[in-house]
C-alpha cells in the first residue's frame, strides 16, 4: 500500500471533524431518548414510566439521559415541543398568509382539527386525561407548551378582525376559544375516548365548514 494511503488511513479526523462529530453523536442520542420517551409514555402512562425504562428503550446510559434532561417532567416537556411543534411551522408556511378572513377561517379550522386527530395528539391527550387526578400539573404542562402558544399563534388575527368590523365587538380571546371548540371539540372527543375511528379529510373539510357557518352567524359583525 502507497504510503500515502497508510498516513490517510491512520490520521486522526482534522479538529473541525471531531467538532462537529460530538453535536452530531450528540442530536441523535437527544432524538432517541425523545422517540423512546414518547413511546413509553404513550404505552404505560406517565406514572407508569420510568427514567429506566426510557433508558432501556432509546439504549443509551444513565448518564446520557440525565446529561439531557434533568427529570421524568422535563422529559415529558421534551415529547410535547416535539410533537406540537411541527404543527405551527404548517401554519406559519400554509395558512398565515391567506388574506381573506372567510378563507383563512375555514382552512384554520381544518388545520386545528386534522392536527387535532392526529396519532400523536390524541395520545398525548390521553395520557393527559388519564393522568389528570394524580398529575394534575401534567395539564398545565400541556397547556403552556401546546395550547398556549397555539392561542397566541391565532388570537392577533382575530384582534384584527374585530378592529376591521369583520367580527362584532367581542373578547378575541373567548371568540377563538369557541371557535377551536365548534371545530374540534365533539369529533376530537370521540375520537380521544376510542368512540369512533379518525375521519376522512372530506368528513373533517364537511364539519369545519358547518363549525365555521355557525361561528360566523354568531359572530360576525351585524349592520
Amino acid at each position: 500500500m502507497p504510503p500515502e494511503a497508510l498516513r490517510k488511513i491512520a490520521s486522526p479526523p482534522a479538529p473541525a471533524e471531531r467538532a462537529t462529530a460530538a453535536p452530531r453523536r450528540r442530536s441523535r442520542k437527544h432524538g432517541a431518548i425523545i422517540a423512546a420517551a414518547k413511546a413509553v409514555f404513550f404505552e404505560d402512562g406517565y406514572a407508569g414510566a420510568s427514567m429506566d425504562r426510557i433508558t432501556a428503550r432509546a439504549g443509551v446510559s444513565k448518564a446520557t439521559i440525565y446529561a439531557n434532561f434533568r427529570s421524568k417532567e422535563e422529559v415529558l416537556r421534551a415529547v410535547v415541543d416535539e410533537v406540537v411543534a411541527p404543527i405551527s411551522t404548517q401554519y406559519e408556511s400554509a395558512i398565515s398568509r391567506i388574506e381573506d378572513f372567510h378563507e383563512w377561517l375555514l382552512k384554520l379550522g381544518q388545520h386545528m382539527t386534522r392536527n387535532a386527530l392526529l396519532p400523536d395528539v390524541v395520545a398525548l391527550e390521553r395520557l393527559v386525561v388519564g393522568e389528570a387526578l394524580r398529575f394534575p400539573e401534567l395539564g398545565a404542562l400541556y397547556t403552556r407548551s401546546a395550547v398556549a402558544p397555539a392561542l397566541k399563534l391565532f388570537q392577533p388575527r382575530f384582534e384584527a378582525a374585530i378592529a376591521a368590523g369583520i367580527l362584532r365587538q367581542t373578547d378575541s380571546h373567548v371568540a377563538l376559544l369557541r371557535f377551536a371548540e365548534w371545530c374540534t371539540g365533539s369529533m376530537r372527543r370521540e375520537v380521544v375516548m376510542n368512540q369512533r375511528p379518525c375521519p376522512d379529510d372530506a368528513e373533517i373539510d364537511a364539519f369545519v365548514a358547518d363549525a365555521v357557518e355557525a361561528f360566523l352567524h354568531g359572530y360576525e359583525a351585524r349592520d
